[in-house]
C-alpha cells in the first residue's frame, strides 16, 4: 500500500509535469504550424521551378515561365502569396497582377496565410543579412530550359545570387526562412 504522504508526491509530481506541457504546448503548436507553411512556400517555388523545366502547357503555349509572387507592402498581403504563369507575349519573370493589352500573367493558384503567421521581408545578399530587410513587391520566377531562378525586387531583374523570404509566427517570437539559391537550389533555414 502507499502512504497519504506518497500519493501527495506523485499526484503533484503529476500535476507540475501536466502543467508544463500545457503551457509549452502553445508554443510547440506555433512552431509547427510556422514550418509548415515554410515548407508550403518552399514547395510552391519547387513547384513553379517543375513546371518551367517540365514545359507544362499553360493556355496553349508551351513557352511559359512559371513563379512565386510575394508582396509585403500592406498587411493584408503579408498574408498571400500567388503561384503564377508568365503568359505576357513580352516574358519580364515577374507578376504583372493585370491585364496590359493582350498581355497578362495567370493566376495558377492563390494561398492565404493562416493563424496569424505572415511574411515579414526578404533579405538579399547585397543587404547583408541578417541586417536590413527589404519589403514591397518580390517575384522569383523560373524559365526554361536552366532551373536558374530570376530574382526580381520591385519589378526589376536583381543581380543577387540569393534571396531568404521571412516568415514570422503569429506570436512574433518564431522566424523561419525560405531561401532561393540563383542557381536553382530551394531550401527552409529554421
Amino acid at each position: 500500500g502507499f502512504t497519504l504522504i506518497e500519493l501527495l508526491v506523485t499526484i503533484s509530481i503529476f500535476v507540475i509535469i501536466t502543467g508544463l506541457v500545457l503551457v509549452n504546448s502553445g508554443q510547440f503548436n506555433n512552431a509547427v504550424i510556422l514550418n509548415n507553411l515554410a515548407y508550403e512556400v518552399a514547395l510552391t517555388l519547387r513547384e513553379a521551378q517543375s513546371a518551367a523545366l517540365n514545359v507544362r502547357q499553360s493556355g496553349g503555349d508551351y513557352n511559359n515561365g512559371y513563379g512565386v509572387h510575394f508582396d509585403t507592402s500592406t498587411d493584408l498581403l503579408k498574408k498571400t502569396f500567388r503561384y503564377f504563369s508568365d503568359s505576357a507575349l513580352t516574358p519580364l519573370n515577374v507578376y504583372s497582377g493585370a491585364i496590359v493589352g493582350s498581355e497578362h500573367d495567370d493566376i495558377i493558384k492563390g494561398f492565404d496565410i493562416k493563424r496569424g503567421n505572415y511574411i515579414v521581408g526578404y533579405c538579399f545578399d547585397n543587404t547583408g543579412c541578417p541586417g536590413g530587410l527589404s519589403t514591397g513587391v518580390l517575384d522569383v520566377a523560373f524559365r526554361r530550359p536552366d532551373a536558374k531562378a530570376y530574382i526580381n525586387q520591385g519589378g526589376a531583374v536583381t543581380n543577387n545570387s540569393y534571396v531568404e523570404i521571412v516568415l514570422k509566427s503569429a506570436d512574433g517570437n518564431d522566424e523561419r526562412r525560405v531561401i532561393v539559391q540563383k542557381y536553382g537550389q530551394i531550401s527552409v533555414k529554421e
